[in-house]
C-alpha cells in the first residue's frame, strides 16, 4: 500500500542535503585555493536528484499548481535575491559594479548566455546557476499538477529527458543533460511512494543510459549521468528509509543546505582577495570553509528562518485575524 501522508522531515534526506552543501564549499575552497576536488561538484546533482524525490514525496492528488509555486518561491527566492543583491552591492564597492540588466536577470532567474558551471562570471551570484534549473523544474512540475498523479513523473521524465537530448546536441541555458537528475529523484520519489518499483526504475533507468550514451554528449555529462544520476539516486533511496542514525549536527547543518548553499563565497571570496599575496592561497582553503560556513549558519537563524516565519501562510493569517478582530477605539467627546 503506497504512502499518502510524507512525514514533515526525512532525516535521511537532511543529512544528505549537508553533504551536498559541504561538497559544494569544498569545491569552491580547491577552486580558489588552487586544489581541484572535483567530487565536490556533484554536490549540485546531489541537490537535483534530492529536489526530484521532495516534489514527488511533498505533493498528492490534492496538490494545486498555484499553491506549490507560491510556496517554492518563498522557500527559494528571499534569500537568493538577498544574497545576489549583497553581491552586487560589494562589486559597486570594490569599483566593478553590474550594470543594471544583468542585476535584474539575476533576480528574475533568467540566464545570460549558456547557464551552467563553466559560464564564468554568469549568473551575479555564482551558485544561483544550478537555481535556474531548479525554478524551470518547479514550473514545469507545477504543471502537471493538473494532471492525474499517475500521469505526472512519466510525462515529465519523457519532457525532461527529450530536453536533456537536445542539450547533448546543442546545449542551451535551457537544456541540459543534468535535467535528468530531476527525473531519477522524482521516480525514487514514486517508489517511497508506493507507486513504482526498484526494478521497474532500474529497467528505465538502463533504458535511459543506453539512450543517452547513443547521444554526442560530452565526457562531463557522461560522468554526471553514472555518477551524478545513478549513484546518487541509490544514495537517495537507500537514506530515505527511515529510520536512520541520528547525527544531529548534520542534520543542523542539513537545515541550513540553503543557506551554506548561496551564501559561502560571499565570505570566501573577500577573504582569499583580502590576503592575496600574503597568505598562500592552499593555507586558506580550510579557514576559509570555516569562517564561510560558520556566517552561512549565522544567516540561516538570523535572516533566512525569520524570513520564513514571516511568510509563513498560517502566521500570516493568524496576524490578519488579529488586526480585523481588534476593537475599534472611538473618541470621547
Amino acid at each position: 500500500m503506497g504512502r499518502t501522508e510524507p512525514p514533515a522531515r526525512l532525516m535521511g534526506l537532511q543529512q544528505l542535503r549537508a553533504i551536498a552543501a559541504l561538497g559544494v564549499v569544498a569545491f569552491h575552497a580547491g577552486e580558489m585555493g588552487g586544489v581541484p576536488f572535483i567530487p565536490g561538484a556533484f554536490g549540485v546533482d546531489l541537490f537535483f536528484v534530492l529536489s526530484g524525490f521532495m516534489m514527488v514525496a511533498i505533493t498528492d492528488e490534492n496538490s494545486r499548481p498555484t499553491p506549490f509555486l507560491f510556496a517554492r518561491i518563498r522557500r527559494v527566492v528571499p534569500l537568493y535575491w538577498l544574497a545576489t543583491l549583497v553581491m552586487a552591492t560589494g562589486l559597486a564597492v570594490a569599483g566593478m559594479a553590474p550594470g543594471a540588466g544583468r542585476i535584474a536577470s539575476a533576480l528574475a532567474f533568467l540566464p545570460q548566455g549558456n547557464a551552467g558551471p563553466t559560464a564564468m562570471g554568469l549568473p551575479l551570484l555564482a551558485p544561483g546557476w544550478s537555481l535556474h534549473y531548479e525554478m524551470s523544474f518547479y514550473l514545469l512540475f507545477a504543471a502537471t499538477l493538473m494532471l492525474p498523479v499517475r500521469w505526472r513523473t512519466p510525462l515529465l521524465s519523457a519532457l525532461l529527458l527529450t530536453l536533456a537530448a537536445i542539450g547533448s546536441a546543442q546545449r542551451s541555458a535551457w537544456t541540459s543533460p543534468i535535467l535528468i537528475e530531476f527525473a531519477a529523484g522524482m521516480w525514487i520519489g514514486e517508489v517511497w511512494r508506493g507507486r513504482a518499483t526498484m526494478r521497474a526504475v532500474a529497467m528505465g533507468g538502463g533504458l535511459c543510459l543506453i539512450f543517452m550514451l547513443a547521444l554526442h554528449a560530452g565526457l562531463m555529462d557522461r560522468i554526471r549521468f553514472f555518477a551524478g544520476t545513478l549513484t546518487i539516486a541509490a544514495m537517495v533511496w537507500t537514506l530515505s528509509r527511515e529510520p536512520v542514525t541520528r547525527r544531529p549536527r548534520l542534520e543542523a547543518l542539513g537545515d541550513a543546505s540553503y543557506a551554506i548553499y548561496l551564501t559561502h563565497l560571499l565570505v570566501m571570496k573577500p577573504l582569499f582577495a583580502l590576503t592575496a599575496g600574503a597568505v598562500p592561497p592552499a593555507a586558506l582553503m580550510l579557514p576559509a570553509a570555516i569562517l564561510g560556513i560558520a556566517a552561512s549558519l549565522i544567516v540561516h537563524r538570523r535572516v533566512e528562518r525569520p524570513i520564513a516565519r514571516a511568510l509563513d501562510p498560517a502566521r500570516i493569517r493568524a496576524r490578519s485575524r488579529a488586526g480585523t478582530s481588534r476593537p475599534s477605539v472611538r473618541a470621547t467627546p
